[in-house]
């Protein structure tokens, strides 16, 4: 005899050890159904590659037709990888001979630029030993030699009287009555005031004795001025000696060279730079669609890429009989190896298939059982066979029953019936009080009806 506690124990255990069960089934096929995954992956790409091999020969001679084999749609998608192909290789060719010729025009007009800039150079020189023996120009070289000589010592001269004023105006800023004064401009014509302003001005004037002291300042801070205002006379006079002795130069080089050389070679010059420009630019798009050439060359194109799936697709579904027929018209043997990976994959794929499909078979058993065994709880609770006045007179039913009902031998149906007629219950006091499924629901609950059994609890 066994209490319902104990029972009930059992068949918790039971659905533990069925629940470890089934996670590990899961884990198996999981594996199997990722060794499956990577075996068709291999598979597909192994028609994917024979794929390109047909192609490949379709297109040894150029020419796509119905001696190749190929189904509408593939050859349709062949043409437009062909055509894109063409259409850019034609566009390569054009922007090269493009850049050639701009190329080459940029060569000659630089070779002119050349040639204009030598005549230049040697009109130059001679245009300056003509007006060496012209007295006028004599003296404008001289006005600017003299310029030039005076300019350094007067700048020299500018940079130590600033420097002087650095050192020397430090006690006049450092009295705030004489900078407010001399900010205001008190002494000189633009001085500004009321009466009363102007009277408090005297005073603080007449205290700090600013009439002098203003007049040293006045005459320290000219100083500087006064210095880079005659440099800037002596560069003005230096720049305009210069532009009259290079216009001198100009116009006997031009004479000299019979044209006006400077301008030919600035019109050259901008001949040059519009061709570096259209070159530069050139080179640039010559650079990409290069990279696109290559690009449809090597396969990389959505045209071609869609050729080789729907190719594949077709060759999947094709008898590998057929297969081996088709190979033997090509005088390449990189179909041959393909279908032999082909082939090996597919035994591969085959098997592991194989125990996909048991290890699903054994996984919707154990989850019926599992279904089975979770019903069986859910009414062993809800009759109560469970609590303490419950007994059951066999052991074998939580034994040798339960261990059929897992592999299979019995249905839940037998159990549950066997389960039935076993069990009985030992009378107590208690038994007068309400259970609580008769207090809140009023009468029981309904058991579904278990396949294969006698009956439930309570229809």
């Amino acid at each position: 005899m066994i209490s319902g506690q104990q029972g009930m124990a059992s068949l918790e255990a039971a659905l533990r050890e069925i629940e470890a069960e089934e996670a590990e089934a899961r884990r198996l096929a999981e594996r199997e159904t990722g060794a499956q995954a990577e075996t068709e992956k291999t598979l597909s790409e192994g028609y994917r590659d024979l794929a390109r091999v047909q192609i490949d020969f379709s297109l040894e001679d150029g020419v796509i037709d119905r001696a190749d084999g190929l189904t509408a749609e593939v050859t349709k998608l062949l043409t437009r990888w062909q055509e894109t192909r063409k259409a850019a290789e034609a566009k390569w060719q054009a922007l090269k001979a493009e850049i050639e010729e701009w190329r080459g025009k940029r060569h000659t007009i630089h070779e002119q630029v050349e040639k204009a800039r030598q005549a230049y150079d040697r009109a130059i020189t001679e245009a300056k030993e003509r007006l060496g023996r012209v007295p006028a120009h004599g003296e404008l070289v001289k006005t600017h030699a003299d310029a030039l000589a005076h300019i350094e010592n007067a700048r020299a001269k500018a940079r130590k009287a600033e420097e002087e004023l650095a050192e020397k105006k430090q006690p006049y800023a450092a009295d705030s009555l004489f900078m407010y004064l001399w900010d205001r401009r008190y002494g000189t014509p633009d001085y500004a005031g009321g009466a009363i302003t102007r009277m408090l001005d005297g005073w603080v004037a007449r205290q700090i004795r600013y009439n002098d002291a203003r007049m040293n300042y006045a005459a320290l801070t000219e100083i500087p001025v006064r210095l880079n205002q005659y440099v800037a006379r002596l560069e003005e006079s230096a720049r305009k000696a210069d532009e009259a002795i290079q216009a001198n130069v100009q116009r006997e080089a031009a004479n000299v060279a019979k044209e006006d050389l400077a301008g030919r070679i600035a019109r050259l010059e901008a001949d040059l730079a519009a061709a570096e420009e259209a070159v530069t630019k050139r080179e640039a798009a010559f650079d990409a669609l290069s990279d696109e050439v290559t690009r449809l060359a090597q396969g990389q194109d959505p045209n071609l890429e869609a050729a080789v799936e729907e190719l594949a697709r077709v060759l999947k579904s094709t008898s590998f009989r057929q297969l081996v027929e088709e190979a033997r018209r090509t005088r390449s043997d990189k179909d041959d190896r393909v279908l032999a990976l082909i082939q090996n994959a597919a035994a591969v794929l085959q098997q592991a298939e194989g125990r996909v499909s048991e290890h699903r078979k054994r996984l919707d058993a154990l989850a019926a059982r599992r279904s089975d065994l979770l019903r069986i709880a859910a009414e062993f609770r809800r009759q109560r066979y469970d609590d303490s006045s419950s007994v059951f007179a066999r052991e074998e039913v939580f034994s040798v029953l339960l261990r059929q009902l897992l592999a299979g031998a019995i249905t839940a149906g037998q159990y549950w019936s066997e389960l039935q007629r076993h069990q009985s219950r030992q009378r107590r006091a208690s038994d007068r009080v309400p259970r609580y499924a008769e207090v809140i629901i009023g009468g029981g609950m309904s058991w579904p009806r278990i396949p294969g059994g006698k009956g439930g609890g309570g229809t």
